[in-house]
Parts: C-alpha cells; sequence; structure tokens
C-alpha cells in the first residue's frame, strides 16, 4: 500500500526495472533516480553481491528466523562501521519506535544531517510502507546484541544537529547518512556533540527493511546517553536471509569508492536556493506543497526522479553520463 501522505508517489509511471541509479518505464522512458528511496539505494537499486547473498542464503532453506552464525557476521560488520558501539536489530522501523518508547525515548521524526535539521514533518526513510500498527511484544526469542569488538578504519558517525526530540533524558536518535562530507570514504566530516543514539539509513531497498540502533555511537559524549540501554527491548529475531543481506550491505558501503565530482552541478547549485552536503541537496527555505509538485512534475518530466517529499533530500546518483549531468544542471538552474 503506497503512503497516502506522499501523494506525489502516484505520479510515478509504472516502473519496469531498476538497474544502478537509472528507472525504466513501461513505455521505454529511462529515469535517473534522485530519490534513491530515501537513501535506501544510494549504491543502486541492483547491488549484485546483495542479490547473491540472498539467494544463496535462501537456498540453503533459511528463512525462517532460526538462530544463526549470520547473526554474529551481522554484528562484525557493523562494528566495522561503528567500532565500539553497541547495536539492536529491529524488524522494521515501527518494531525500532515500540522499543524506543517502551524504553522512555519519545518523540516525531529523527534528525536528519542530510537536511541540516533537526527533522520537521519528514516520513519514514523509504516512505513507501504506511504507518504500521503498534507491535505487541518486540523482542523476538534471539539475544540482546551487545558490543562486538572487530579491527577496521574508525568511520565517524553523524547524526542531525538541532535540539533533542520530545525524549526522556534527551536521548533523542538521529539519522546517520555516509558521503555526507568531501573526500573518498563514508566517514563524513563532522559530529554533534552527543548524538549516542544512531539509525544508520543503510543501503537495503525493501519496504520494511530491518533498522539498526547504534548506542553509544564512537565520537559520542560518553555522559550524554542518559538512557540505561539495558531498558530497551531486545534485538528482533530477523531470518538469515536478512541478516546475509545486512551483513553486505555494511560491507559493501564500507568498500565504496568515494562520490564522484559533478563540477557543472556544483557551479549551477552555487548561491541558488537547493543546498548541498556530500552527495545530498535539500531546498532552504522548503518550498510550499504545491511549488514542490510543480517542482517535481517538472523533474519528471525531464527524466528525473525527486524525492516524493521536500521533506527527504535529493541524492546524486554514483555515476551519470556528461548529458544527464547537463540535462540535470538545466533543470536546478530553472528550478530556482
Amino acid at each position: 500500500m503506497l503512503d497516502a501522505d506522499l501523494p506525489l508517489i502516484r505520479e510515478i509511471p509504472l516502473i519496469r526495472r531498476a538497474r544502478g541509479w537509472r528507472l525504466y518505464t513501461e513505455t521505454g522512458r529511462r529515469l535517473l533516480d534522485l530519490w534513491q528511496y530515501g537513501g535506501e539505494a544510494i549504491l543502486g537499486h541492483t547491488p549484485p553481491s546483495v542479490f547473491r547473498e540472498i539467494k544463496n542464503t535462501a537456498a540453503r532453506g533459511l528463512a525462517a528466523p532460526f538462530p544463526s552464525r549470520l547473526e554474529a557476521r551481522c554484528l562484525r560488520a557493523l562494528s566495522r562501521l561503528f567500532p565500539g558501539a553497541s547495536f539492536r536489530l529491529y524488524r522494521d522501523e515501527a518494531s525500532l519506535r515500540h522499543a524506543l518508547a517502551a524504553a522512555g525515548v519519545t518523540g516525531g521524526p529523527f534528525p536528519d544531517p542530510a537536511l541540516g535539521t533537526a527533522g520537521g514533518p519528514a516520513p519514514a526513510l523509504g516512505a513507501v510502507g504506511g504507518p504500521a500498527p503498534a507491535l505487541g511484544a518486540v523482542g523476538g526469542p534471539g539475544p540482546a546484541l551487545e558490543t562486538v569488538g572487530g579491527p577496521g578504519p574508525a568511520l565517524e558517525a553523524v547524526g542531525g544537529p538541532g535540539p533533542a526530540l520530545g525524549t526522556v533524558g534527551g536521548d533523542a536518535p538521529a539519522l546517520w547518512r555516509p558521503f555526507l562530507g568531501p573526500g573518498p570514504g563514508i566517514a563524513p566530516q563532522g559530529r554533534p556533540p552527543g548524538a549516542a543514539l544512531l539509525v544508520p539509513v543503510l543501503p537495503i531497498t525493501w519496504p520494511g527493511a530491518p533498522r539498526v540502533l547504534v548506542i553509544r555511537a564512537p565520537g559520542s559524549d560518553p555522559g550524554h546517553l542518559k538512557l540505561n540501554s539495558a531498558s530497551l527491548a531486545p534485538s528482533d529475531a530477523l531470518s538469515p536471509v536478512i541478516l546475509a543481506a545486512l551483513s553486505r550491505v555494511v560491507y559493501d558501503l564500507i568498500a565504496a569508492p568515494a562520490p564522484p565530482v559533478y563540477s557543472r552541478l556544483d557551479r549551477t547549485l552555487e548561491g541558488s536556493a537547493w543546498k548541498r552536503r556530500g552527495v545530498y541537496l535539500c531546498l532552504k527555505p522548503a518550498p510550499e506543497d504545491a511549488a514542490y509538485a510543480a517542482l517535481f512534475r517538472r523533474f519528471l518530466s525531464g527524466g528525473f526522479l525527486l524525492p516524493p517529499s521536500s521533506a527527504l533530500p535529493a541524492i546524486l546518483p554514483g555515476e551519470m553520463s556528461p548529458g544527464e549531468e547537463a540535462a540535470l544542471a538545466q533543470l536546478f538552474r530553472v528550478s530556482v
């Protein structure tokens, strides 16, 4: 079911297939995807390594959420990305929010560093699934997932700036996004004070994707986390297929090359209403709904898919042709 709060989704033409950062419609049109499912397709829609992991794990009959060694493998991968942190794995965003609420952490949208704000009325990351009903028991039969040490470079974790949401003890989680700063690697350039709880936007592209909660993220203030992590529900029991895919996307993210340089776009964006941070773009100030809908349609007719809400950042793709860059620069030029 499509989210009724995002009617612009209904204006996207029927998609026949997706490959990389491009979408192909039933009528043969090609769209360059600047939505990227809220960042969950930031490495493209068809990552072969992830599909291979899913296929190989499912072929062993491991679809049901049985305990498996893939849980420990997933923790090792996350520990490479967030050294020294501990983690909870929840089956979806509804389960994550239920666990936070049960521990006394309440509030609205997670602050998004790509927007440079404390959140605002942002929809869910993928913004396709409608709001799920409150869950009953959050913890599955699996044990709580705690800190797992591991080698690897210390990649800085970044939450969004701004005040905490309506929380108990000021423990508002913030989103973490890769490629927030210039230069190679996924480590962003800065981090806010505190931000001891993070929800990473990981490149795993399906509705209801699992959510990771990072506790005591690297670079956070040790005294900032007033929440007793023991009060958080244990991780949900996840299918080994999901755990295998989650591990693979984390390792792929760590190994990803630096984003490309788009010089023509950068020149167009200078002094415009589009503000760029890393690969992310947002309009400041945010336009009214009607104005954004007109902008969405203009980009769509030009062959580019913007996010279906101005509360989500546009994301530059990992590859585009010189012709696509020129066309996109022109659209940015006339839209500001």
